[in-house]
């Protein structure tokens, strides 16, 4: 249970501690010693800043269901993404959010999943076709590339060409976003022209169809900034999740051959294609993902500010941030995971099953009607690409250099996730 207090714990915090990977360790100890709500004084070059912090799975509770509509993702995560992304999921709140989710549903569910997979299979087969002969890789850049392909494809219907290539480039120079590119209108401008009924399955030809609550069309500017935050959201975790499973599968013998194990017994034959159902057996790979997605999230916090109507922010200086919550200080909590910073994916499987445990605990993907809508999709996407590489080559730890996941916000590895590839 969440109580509100007339008065905050209060820590400090230095601009280096922020940056250096400890932030969320730092966040756990903390929400042990004073509880879940403290505020964090933070150090920086240009003067300090104030931040009220939620830590744990009743904060989840609190910010991603009970008292949801109170919190502003628009205040919150705009002014971090940028205006121009425009407004799509991610920065949406109630209840034009609830209304564009339906929009999206469609797009995510398990038949249109089934629908994906052979352009997944393809994308990581090509995407991965020149490691053995390079022999060495950089598994965050390489899963980038595979997921942002995979999302453009699979989700906004991108046709694999070089004007998708150099998309890719224009996004990432760009900081994730593609504003209003030609192609996007091009796109928009054929799924218009196409009958509902012979428009893709996907999440754009799902949307150019749809009606807003007046019975209009979506305008141009408001699907685009859906496939910003569908592109941006559609593989940064995806890439993050992918990544460093196959680092931590590369650095760790007896994990690989666990995993290598259960794909053998699954799939019989060497030549034989991934089925979705094929994917839904491998529990030991479902554990594995989901303690990657503790430890590594690609979202350490979430960013909802505090909305006008809540009474909880009110009793705070409206100069601080009050309504982040620390998702990766959560999966730190010896209260809801053992051993906390140990890797241990045994604790997903029975009788442990320690997410099952403390509902709102496990928040990679987020939780309740602000959960992640493309789980489903990233948890196939990377299950395809380790899949696919621990069946037709050998990886190991290309180097002992120690690796951390660093970001206040959103995290990426501080050094290239190096892995040698050699033949099966």
């Amino acid at each position: 249970m969440i109580k509100v207090l007339n008065a905050l714990p209060h820590a400090t915090l230095s601009a280096d501690a922020l940056m250096s990977g400890q932030l969320p360790r730092l966040q756990a100890a903390l929400a042990q010693q004073v509880g879940p709500i403290y505020r964090l004084t933070v150090d920086m070059p240009n003067g300090t800043r104030d931040l009220v912090y939620l830590v744990g799975a009743d904060a989840n509770r609190f910010v991603l269901h009970t008292h949801r509509e109170h919190f502003s993702h628009d205040q919150g995560w705009t002014p971090l993404i940028g205006e121009a992304l425009g407004k799509g999921l991610l920065n949406m709140d109630m209840p034009e959010h609830s209304h564009h989710r339906k929009l999206w549903n469609p797009a995510f569910t398990a038949s249109v999943m089934a629908a994906y997979l052979p352009i997944i299979r393809q994308i990581v087969a090509q995407g991965t076709a020149s490691w053995l002969q390079r022999g060495e890789v950089n598994l965050y850049e390489e899963a980038r590339a595979i997921t942002f392909t995979a999302a453009a494809q699979a989700l906004a219907g991108f046709q694999p060409d070089a004007q998708l290539h150099d998309l890719a480039q224009l996004f990432y120079a760009r900081a994730g976003g593609l504003h209003s590119h030609p192609l996007l209108h091009e796109l928009l401008a054929a799924r218009r022209a196409q009958p509902a009924t012979d428009t893709p399955h996907d999440v754009v030809g799902m949307i150019v169809h749809a009606r807003d609550e007046a019975g209009q069309p979506l305008s141009d500017a408001q699907i685009i900034a859906h496939i910003n935050i569908l592109l941006v959201a559609g593989h940064e975790t995806t890439t993050a999740l992918a990544a460093w499973a196959l680092y931590l599968l590369a650095s760790m013998p007896a994990q690989r051959e666990r995993i290598e194990a259960e794909i053998a017994a699954v799939v019989a034959s060497d030549t034989e294609p991934l089925s979705i159902a094929q994917l839904r057996q491998m529990k030991q790979l479902d554990n594995l993902l989901k303690e990657v997605g503790r430890l590594y999230p690609a979202r350490r916090q979430r960013a909802p500010r505090c909305g006008a109507r809540n009474h909880f922010c009110q009793l705070y200086h409206p100069r601080w941030n009050p309504g982040a919550s620390g998702t990766r200080a959560t999966h730190l909590l010896p209260a809801i995971f053992a051993d906390p910073t140990r890797f241990d994916p045994d604790r997903f499987a029975p009788p442990r099953e320690e997410d099952r445990r403390t509902p709102y605990g496990l928040v990679t993907f987020g939780a309740g009607a602000r959960s992640c809508i493309g789980q489903s999709f990233a948890t196939i996407e990377a299950k395809v690409l380790i899949v696919h590489v621990l069946r037709n080559y050998q990886i190991s730890a290309h180097t002992n250099t120690s690796v951390a996941h660093v970001g206040p916000l959103v995290a990426r590895p501080n050094a290239p996730l190096r892995i040698a590839v050699h033949a099966k």
